[in-house]
């Protein structure tokens, strides 16, 4: 374990630990079906069988840099939704690499508030390195306090079909949901339940010339 790594772990178990998990949480694997999320979108519902499934891990990619506001967006409405999926004795990890932070910026949490990703039940990590990010990750997904585990890279982060795995197991084991926010598409092979690729939709000029609702 890197020194990094070491102190990350000695800093968020501590708030790990202080969640209180949920009773007869869905562990993953074996024969029962997997469990849903619907999106409240009938199209993308149907297309995904009821749902994005849960236990899983799921890439979010911006389709450029300009569309990293985008997919910040939709992550957190996957997260909020997870949220009100298990309730509120959960709570939402974010995990930043320190260079997506600076590319992306840190959140805001009169914006979350706003959007109603409750900051109480928000806890947000900082990561200097993709190797130390990811293991925070994964450690976060093990717990079944953890309704979503947001992981954000920079599109060099190495994140490879092993990583990917491994986080993939780690949902499995924590019942809660990874999403991994990409600031650029990366085409290698990857262990996520969907990849999606996130732009953001033309917005019409309202009546003083500029960009409306």
């Amino acid at each position: 374990m890197t020194p990094m790594a070491a102190t990350t772990n000695r800093l968020l178990r501590p708030e790990i630990r202080a969640f209180s998990p949920l009773p007869g949480h869905w562990p993953g694997g074996g024969a029962q079906s997997q469990p849903r999320l619907p999106l409240g979108i009938g199209p993308l519902d149907a297309a995904l069988s009821g749902g994005l499934e849960l236990a899983a891990v799921h890439e979010c990619a911006a389709a450029s840099a300009l569309h990293v506001g985008a997919a910040t967006i939709f992550v957190s409405g996957l997260a909020r939704l997870a949220l009100n999926h298990y309730g509120r004795n959960r709570r939402v990890v974010w995990i930043q690499q320190d260079l997506a932070r600076l590319e992306g910026g840190a959140p805001y949490a009169p914006g979350c508030d706003a959007f109603g990703l409750n900051t109480s039940t928000l806890l947000i990590v900082r990561a200097s390195r993709g190797t130390d990010a990811l293991w925070a990750m994964e450690e976060c997904l093990r717990s079944s306090s953890v309704a979503a585990v947001i992981g954000e890279f920079t599109p060099e982060a190495d994140i490879d079909l092993t990583a990917s795995r491994r986080l993939s197991l780690a949902a499995q084991m924590g019942g809660g949901i990874g999403l991994l926010l990409r600031h650029k598409p990366n085409p290698n092979p990857l262990a996520a339940a969907t990849r999606w690729h996130v732009t953001s939709a033309s917005a019409a000029a309202d009546r003083f010339g500029g960009l409306g609702p």
